[in-house]
């Protein structure tokens, strides 16, 4: 709507070529706008880009620590295992030598 409204009002003034200097002011500022909101739309792309890798990267320092926990757990549980298999063949020899 606003571009077609703008369109018709350049088409008045453009007859003679002659702007009046309101209307280059006005279109100076509207090819500002443009540029800086498509500026920002840039860096809004680029920012969530970052943000995405940044989650990515934290999903998998995530599930690092995950399957770190994971063999610390089964590390612990062979541990427990090999002592008391040890502390068992212990209890048997001793028995054995009386």
């Amino acid at each position: 709507m606003v571009t077609i409204h703008f369109q018709s009002c350049c088409a008045i003034y453009d007859y003679n070529n002659s702007f009046s200097p309101l209307l280059l002011e006005i279109l100076k500022m509207r090819q500002l706008g443009q540029q800086n909101t498509q500026r920002v739309v840039e860096e809004n792309r680029k920012l969530r880009s970052d943000i995405e890798d940044m989650v990515d990267a934290l999903d998998a320092r995530n599930k690092q620590i995950k399957e770190s926990e994971h063999d610390k757990k089964n590390l612990e549980q062979e541990k427990l295992k090999v002592g008391n298999c040890f502390h068992l063949r212990q209890n048997v020899l001793s028995t054995r030598i009386m």
